[in-house]
């Protein structure tokens, strides 16, 4: 039985692709909102993301070598973070 947090269990509310177009990286909004990455080629989750106290991720991109991802999130003050693409660190927030 596969785990409800193995992929997005809320509406998906941004999505964007790398300037290569080898990964995508998409949004969710929901209690547990988080950030996916995602092999554009072949469509296999790479990796998932929590983003702490967000009910949204309502813009999403990666950087020119898709080693970090910038997000906004839903808030009010519309908060931006920058993750590791690969560790799904926090850079800034």
């Amino acid at each position: 039985m596969k785990n409800d947090m193995d992929n997005h269990n809320d509406d998906v509310e941004s999505l964007n692709i790398s300037c290569d177009r080898k990964v995508a990286v998409s949004g969710q909004r929901g209690p547990h909102a988080a950030l996916f990455t995602w092999d554009a080629v072949t469509g296999q989750k790479m990796q998932r993301i929590k983003v702490n106290n967000s009910k949204a991720i309502v813009a999403c991109a990666l950087s020119v070598d898709s080693k970090l991802i910038a997000t906004v999130d839903g808030s009010v003050d519309h908060k931006v973070s920058v993750f590791d693409a690969a560790t799904g660190g926090v850079l800034m927030q």
